[in-house]
């Protein structure tokens, strides 16, 4: 299946003259080039979203749930094929790729039914002439950024609850996996998503590292205030310790990104080299994704400690 390679903003897909590229973590080759957005871009698909919020958070709940079941049914429908491009954008394995990909779809399906269910609360009062009660409201346009472990999975955690909310939202996925959220925009953009309410902005922070004088400077230009300080952003929120970074990062960041990014990788990579029970209480040396729990024996927690250090002076020098 052809993606659409552009950014999604005010129901438009939109290139730019400046691209980066996607590379598959397994071979190293590029995959595809995308659009490389910047401050511009991320003003006005948060321009769009604030214009689309009136509309959409005044639509009724179930008209609002009916578009998050079409995505869900369409993304069911792309399962093997969203699938696939995972693991050659992220390079998870087929089989962990498919069930990231059910799980995203579930988020649509939860959602879909728990925007019906804002129900609100009425509470006693001590007088007789009162009655308090508490109606749950959109906040406003949300502005998210999501992580490069689960590209597909955390794109619609972002979006789903904020669209059945009546929220409209603008989300910046990781730069690594850039194609996954294009992918899952394409199924909102084909379920009837009204113009503007999801807009997605793609931006290159590692190649934009030198020009910006470090990655909180970039951060803080182009997502701060951008998103996090707009006057129109009621919402920001993230996902994972990258994402963190991105919203707080400041002083020193460069060295923040860089231990996140680079080194914690390389660490681990070292220690399923170096040690075959780590080896095997994680086939798929997926350190980053979760925190699985060890037994071991005693001696073979000595092994591991010791290929922790042996992996950390090997990175570090």
């Amino acid at each position: 299946m052809a993606w659409r390679l552009c950014m999604y903003i005010n129901g438009e897909w939109l290139k730019t003259d400046q691209q980066f590229s996607v590379t598959n973590p397994a071979t190293g080759d590029v995959i595809e080039m995308v659009p490389d957005g910047d401050h511009s871009h991320a003003k006005l698909a948060i321009d769009a979203a604030s214009a689309a919020y009136k509309s959409w958070s005044s639509a009724t709940a179930y008209a609002r749930a009916e578009v998050l079941q079409k995505a869900y049914s369409l993304m069911i429908a792309r399962k093997q094929v969203l699938a696939e491009l995972l693991t050659s954008e992220q390079g998870k394995p087929l089989k962990a790729a498919l069930n990231e990909v059910q799980y995203a779809a579930d988020f649509l399906r939860w959602f879909a039914e728990e925007a019906k269910r804002s129900y609100g609360e009425t509470i006693p009062s001590a007088r007789a002439d009162q009655r308090f009660i508490v109606r749950y409201q959109p906040i406003g346009v949300a502005a998210a950024v999501t992580p490069w472990n689960y590209p597909i999975s955390m794109v619609t955690r972002k979006v789903a609850p904020a669209l059945a909310a009546g929220c409209t939202i603008v989300l910046k996925p990781a730069e690594a996996t850039p194609l996954c959220a294009i992918a899952v925009f394409d199924i909102l953009h084909e379920a009837g998503l009204p113009a503007g309410v999801a807009n997605l902005e793609l931006i290159d922070k590692l190649g934009l590292i030198g020009n910006a004088g470090s990655v909180g400077a970039y951060l803080n230009a182009e997502m701060k205030v951008a998103l996090g300080d707009h006057p129109h952003v009621g919402d920001v929120r993230g996902e994972g310790m990258i994402c963190a970074v991105e919203f707080v990062a400041d002083k020193d960041s460069r060295t923040f990104y860089d231990v996140a990014d680079k080194i914690v990788p390389q660490i681990a990579a070292k220690m399923l080299e170096q040690n075959s029970v780590i080896a095997r209480a994680m086939p798929q040396g997926d350190i980053l994704g979760f925190a699985p729990p060890f037994c071991l024996t005693e001696a073979e927690a000595d092994q591991v400690v010791a290929a922790t250090v042996q992996a950390v002076d090997a990175v570090l020098g």
